[in-house]
């Protein structure tokens, strides 16, 4: 009796989270371009020559001497990590970095909870911060020691005004 008598306090709890969410339904949008230049700038001053290009969610190649590879920004959910892994298929090195350190399979419940997070924030008109989740492939010259450090650069996510959450969002077409 006690379990539920607990329980029943999340139903309220429950239909005002989902009250105001469908109140506040603002679309948020995220500042890759600025999470791209922070990036290649951090890359530059560890002596690789670095390209930014846009292309879906944002990709880097780099290239210091032999060493050549592709530095890719991942959608939030990384629902498109299938995609992502084929336009590096040509690096035999493919890992993911997230927060300043390398992992061989992509973390996944830490930045998905951190995505949701700052989006619901962004959602209420105050911008938020989160370190993004990337992919790198490497072609076999480069350093084991590739500097991660980059991926410890924030993405801010802010309210988008002129969209709504029923909206597709853009993004995901140029993939």
């Amino acid at each position: 009796m006690s379990l539920l008598k607990h329980s029943l306090w999340f139903v309220p709890l429950l239909v005002v989270s989902l009250a105001l969410k469908f109140q506040n339904a603002t679309a948020t949008v995220e500042d890759v371009n600025a999470t791209l230049s922070q990036a290649a700038f951090m890359l530059e001053k560890q002596g690789y020559e670095v390209q930014i290009e846009n292309i879906g969610h944002g990709r880097l190649t780099v290239k210091r001497g032999r060493c050549s590879g592709h530095v890719r920004l991942m959608d939030s959910h990384a629902t498109a990590n299938t995609f992502y892994r084929s336009t590096l298929r040509n690096f035999p090195d493919i890992r993911y970095a997230w927060r300043g350190a390398w992992y061989d399979r992509r973390p996944w419940l830490g930045p998905l909870i951190e995505f949701y997070g700052a989006r619901e924030v962004a959602r209420y008109g105050i911008a938020a911060k989160r370190k993004p989740l990337w992919i790198v492939g490497l072609g076999p010259e480069c350093p084991a020691e590739f500097p991660a450090t980059f991926s410890d650069v924030p993405l801010t996510i802010r309210a988008d005004p002129h969209r709504s959450t029923t909206e597709l969002n853009p993004a995901h077409d140029q993939l």
